[in-house]
């Protein structure tokens, strides 16, 4: 995994845990890149500004983070204008469905940049939601529907969909419109099932299991994500909680197709087949451009070098702090 910043090192995980990153990626592993930025400091000269179209290929990213990280940056002072391309390759439908579902709710100009940035990092990275925002995913279902199909919608000038086969095109709406709350998904009981499953008989010693990895694994590689929030979203798949709402419904987002096995024939089963040891955490909370004092401070440790050492924020401030900075710099 490349990484940097305040998660400078791969996360090491333990063999069993490795069966628990699923078999669909929801998030990625490492912190946003600008992607120009990479291009630009691996280029020997100067860039300059020309009409040439520059096309960057992601394979298995996972979510959209490096996608919007490079938009936002695309009109900084002292940036050349550049004709950029970016194409995403994910090896599931759901994930494509999911890059269009979080695009749309960060480019809801009519949703206050705070409450789009909350509503982004609910969908992104809990398994759960609120009532509000079940319904919300499934308006910008339908919406979606409509880009996908009849080419319709805030994303046209965005999203080209033209590389795609008529059959995966038709694979996406039906996902999208299995995101209406009419359409049954037990979330909750789903993933308690991919708990047993990893735990197995320590299924009841589960909270020390996650204990270990965050101490042997986690807290060496990103000490900001706060032990308390990593173990309830072991426990729950709630990574990011605002005020006092609560999440009781499930993100259907989520939900995907995988074939396994059952009395020794092979099925196509829906359900959650995605992370429950790793965490959203790494993708959008442990790392951000530090321009300004008030940045810095996200990571400051209070009572450095003794036993009660701890970071006075946590990866969630990390990742509201990112989303808010990157849509301001878009719409700014």
């Amino acid at each position: 995994l490349e990484t940097r910043g305040h998660c400078d090192r791969p996360v090491p995980l333990r063999r069993p845990s490795m069966e628990g990153l699923g078999a669909h990626r929801f998030w990625g592993a490492s912190p946003a890149l600008d992607l120009l930025a990479q291009l630009d400091a691996a280029s020997p000269a100067a860039p300059e500004a020309d009409d040439r179209e520059i096309n960057l290929l992601l394979v298995d990213p996972g979510d959209i983070r490096h996608v919007v990280k490079t938009l936002a940056g695309l009109r900084r002072e002292g940036r050349p204008r550049r004709k950029v391309k970016i194409h995403l390759f994910d090896n599931t439908l759901e994930c494509h469905a999911r890059h269009l579902l979080l695009l749309a709710v960060l480019t809801d100009w009519s949703v206050p940049i705070h409450r789009r940035a909350n509503t982004f990092l609910e969908i992104f990275g809990n398994t759960q939601v609120q009532e509000k925002t079940e319904a919300y995913i499934a308006e910008l279902g339908s919406a979606l529907v409509r880009f996908v199909c009849d080419e319709k919608g805030s994303l046209r000038r965005l999203v080209d969909l033209s590389q795609l086969k008529h059959r995966d095109v038709d694979g996406i709406e039906k996902i999208l419109k299995s995101w209406q709350t009419s359409v049954p998904f037990e979330m909750g009981e789903l993933r308690d099932r991919r708990l047993r499953a990893l735990y197995g008989q320590r299924y009841d010693g589960r909270a020390g299991l996650a204990d270990w990895d965050y101490q042997d694994c986690v807290k060496k590689s990103a000490s900001v994500v706060h032990a308390r929030q990593y173990r309830h979203w072991r426990e729950t798949g709630i990574a990011f909680e605002f005020g006092d709402q609560t999440y009781p419904l499930p993100n259907r987002s989520m939900a995907s197709y995988a074939q396994g096995k059952e009395n020794g024939r092979s099925r196509i089963r829906r359900g959650f087949w995605g992370d429950v040891v790793m965490s959203p955490y790494f993708a959008l909370g442990v790392d951000c451009e530090q321009p300004n004092r008030f940045a810095r401070e996200l990571f400051q440790v209070l009572n450095k070098g003794t036993a009660t050492e701890q970071h006075r924020h946590t990866a969630v401030h990390v990742a509201v702090y990112n989303i808010v900075a990157l849509l301001h710099e878009i719409e700014t």
